[in-house]
């Protein structure tokens, strides 16, 4: 049962790799997903979901899979519908379950674990107390946004074109406008130096940064004139 599931850092987690061959998925499906719901929120991006590489056993050359934990988990295979789905689904929790009560029972023996356990209990608990917020004041059109002269989240920016935002997001990474790193987007260097993006990097309390990305008006009238070309 608990190969189902493994531990990574003090922390219970399944891989989408285990995912996609338990529920019968191809692994890049499973991906697509995963960074949909990233995208939707970064907040579970820093929390729940963990992009790292692996190396494919046949051709040997490495590719990106996602380590998530139970609440990434239960977000990722809640659309999973059928018999099968939901007895995988099972099987999965109860795994999570009796690994979480087998790492509770052990105790750091010495003070080098002991010190990683807290270390990483304390920043679960500063990342959830860190919100991802919207500065800048809600506009409802492009001319609005436009005319205001602010910042805006990729989010906004996403309603404001009308776009789906996990959809703007991929198409902006396959364009070689965003990357990925560590399932967080992050705008290519001649993007910020021309004005498109303005990144603010938000400094969280365990002494991490986690990049904000804001479209400046100039912007938004790239991303509009960009996305009307591939119409």
């Amino acid at each position: 049962m608990n190969n189902l599931v493994e531990i990574q850092n003090g922390k219970v987690v399944v891989s989408s790799l285990q995912v996609a061959e338990r529920f019968e998925k191809r692994h890049d499906n499973v991906m697509e997903a995963i960074r949909n719901l990233v995208d939707q929120d970064a907040e579970i991006g820093v929390l729940n979901f963990q992009e790292t590489p692996y190396t494919h056993p046949q051709n040997k050359q490495e590719y990106p899979m996602y380590l998530m934990d139970r609440d990434g988990f239960s977000l990722l295979v809640m659309g999973f519908t059928g018999s099968e789905a939901l007895q995988w689904k099972k099987q999965f929790l109860k795994a999570f379950n009796e690994m979480e009560s087998q790492l509770k029972l052990k105790a750091p023996s010495t003070l080098k674990e002991a010190l990683i356990l807290a270390l990483q209990q304390q920043e679960q608990i500063e990342l959830l107390e860190t919100k991802v917020c919207e500065d800048s004041p809600k506009v409802e059109t492009f001319d609005d946004f436009m005319d205001c002269g602010q910042l805006h989240t990729l989010a906004s920016t996403a309603d404001l074109l009308g776009i789906g935002r996990s959809t703007m997001n991929r198409t902006l990474r396959e364009n070689g406008i965003l990357g990925s790193q560590d399932g967080v987007n992050r705008p290519y260097r001649k993007y910020t130096k021309n004005g498109v993006f303005v990144v603010k990097e938000q400094k969280l309390k365990n002494g991490s940064f986690y990049p904000q990305i804001y479209v400046t008006p100039k912007g938004l009238d790239f991303l509009n004139k960009f996305f009307k070309t591939l119409k």
